[in-house]
């Protein structure tokens, strides 16, 4: 007990976003919701104007719904001399990459098969 409420204490010392507020989920929330492709219409215009597809629309043919868990999408390019945050926070979220983990069993199976899309076109 006494080391599980250290660590809570010590947690929340050192974290910028109170857990207990809902304002401050709120703002996470809103962070978050920035760097998805609803709120990136333009930059997924540009990719599906040239044949490309999302990295995100990627994952979501390739892995079972709610078995890919992403992480690090907050972080932002390292710019900050030259542009605001907010600027950073919209346009380079994840900073171009989307890092994650896969549960075991959370491919979808991409074949050769009737109806099954062929892996060039998913990845497309």
């Amino acid at each position: 007990y006494l080391e599980k409420t250290f660590q809570q204490k010590n947690l929340k010392k050192h974290m910028s976003i109170d857990p207990n507020s809902k304002s401050s989920l709120d703002k996470l929330n809103a962070r978050i919701e920035k760097t998805l492709d609803s709120s990136r219409t333009e930059a997924a215009e540009k990719r599906h104007n040239k044949g490309y597809r999302t990295a995100r629309e990627n994952l979501k043919d390739l892995c079972d719904a709610n078995s890919f868990i992403e992480y690090g999408q907050l972080a932002v390019a390292a710019q900050r001399k030259r542009r605001n945050l907010d600027d950073l926070q919209t346009k380079t979220a994840a900073d171009g990459v989307i890092t994650g983990e896969l549960g075991a069993m959370g491919l979808k199976r991409i074949g050769s098969g009737k109806g099954s899309k062929s892996t060039e076109s998913t990845l497309r």
